[in-house]
């Protein structure tokens, strides 16, 4: 467990669910399900953006409300592709066998979020490839188990070229919909209320080769991973307050006791965790909001005064004299201003990052 007592992850795969209940159950559905975890709609659409992981299962929960739908995993597994996880799965995409790629994905997905595990392993005639999420959440649990398992088995039918007969299913849940509608998901057979979610595979499949390479196909690499490694989870708690301060850093929410209640902690814990790694909570918001302000002068996108009233400041002046103290000039002779909206066309935003760093 982190010692924050909370455990983020990156969610680039959030925004095409998000799209893909908005186009269905419209804007407000979305607003009141992020209102209800105190979680601001603009945060879908930030970069390289982590995310507790008992608020993503929150969503899922609450996504799954506004639906009606018993099986909300299903519909959250169809809004996007393996690869919209992360350049990992890409990279595990890239090995000569099935049992590589897997071993490759599941060192990978330590990348993705620190507070799970992914393992495979070998029984008579068959291979049970399992995820689970190491941390005592319930509520949205078992529809991200169901999401994560139907892209696991989306990941080996990509690999092969050819969908996979699944020996039998393994959930931790005790039921999920109806009768039959977890069985109809899979294909398969469903052993309940396991100590883990997994995929039984015939053995011999994973001695398979990987489907014919693409022309066009570009070769990951190990150093790529390395790159891609330094936009990790939080693993200090000067981090986890960094991510927490990503998601709102209005004044209410960068107060020192939103964060700490925010991360289940005591004030004073929070004080002398910070202290013990050298550094204030105010030098975290400082730094935080230093950072999110020169991206939003690059983007252009926004006036002086709203990006002031975004970050806390109760007027442009406060906020360019804290700009000029952050970067040493005012906001308007940043020599970054206006730059990323050099590089995207305004009629094509992006839904989602396909890989992170992204």
């Amino acid at each position: 467990m982190a010692m924050s007592g909370i455990e983020f992850t990156r969610v680039p795969t959030l925004p095409p669910i998000v799209e893909a209940m908005r186009d269905e159950m419209g804007s407000n559905a979305i607003r009141r399900s992020f209102d209800a975890l105190g979680l601001r709609t603009a945060v879908i659409h930030q970069r390289h953006l982590l995310l507790p992981m008992r608020d993503l299962f929150g969503l899922l929960e609450l996504f799954a409300r506004e639906r009606g739908d018993q099986v909300f995993g299903a519909f959250a597994a169809s809004a996007f592709s393996p690869e919209s996880f992360g350049l990992f799965v890409r990279y595990a995409a890239q090995a000569p066998t099935l049992h590589m790629a897997i071993e490759r994905l599941n060192r990978g997905s330590r990348l993705h979020q620190s507070c799970s595990t992914m393992s495979l392993r070998s029984k008579v005639g068959a291979a049970e490839w399992s995820y689970r999420v190491d941390l005592p959440l319930s509520l949205g649990r078992h529809h991200h188990a169901v999401h994560v398992l139907l892209q696991l088995r989306d990941f080996v039918t990509q690999f092969l070229g050819r969908s996979p007969k699944l020996v039998e299913v393994g959930l931790e849940a005790e039921r999920y919909g109806p009768a039959g509608a977890a069985e109809g998901l899979f294909s398969a057979p469903i052993r309940w209320s396991q100590s883990t979610n997994y995929l039984s595979l015939p053995s011999e499949l994973l001695l398979a080769r990987r489907r014919a390479v693409e022309a066009d196909e570009t070769p990951i690499t190990c150093v790529d991973l390395l790159r891609y490694a330094r936009d990790r989870p939080p693993r200090t708690m000067a981090e986890s307050v960094e991510a927490a301060m990503n998601l709102s850093l209005t004044s209410d929410a960068a107060s020192i006791d939103s964060t700490a209640r925010y991360l289940n902690l005591a004030v004073r814990t929070l004080q002398r965790r910070l202290a013990a790694e050298g550094v204030t909570h105010q030098q975290i918001v400082e730094r935080a909001r230093g950072r999110r302000a020169r991206e939003l002068i690059a983007e252009g996108n926004l006036p002086l005064n709203e990006i002031s009233r975004v970050l806390g400041y109760s007027d442009a002046a406060h906020f360019t004299r804290a700009y000029r103290r952050w970067h040493g000039f005012a906001p308007s002779k940043d020599p970054g201003a206006g730059a990323a909206a050099q590089f995207v066309k305004p009629e094509r935003q992006p839904s989602v990052d396909v890989h992170r760093p992204n």
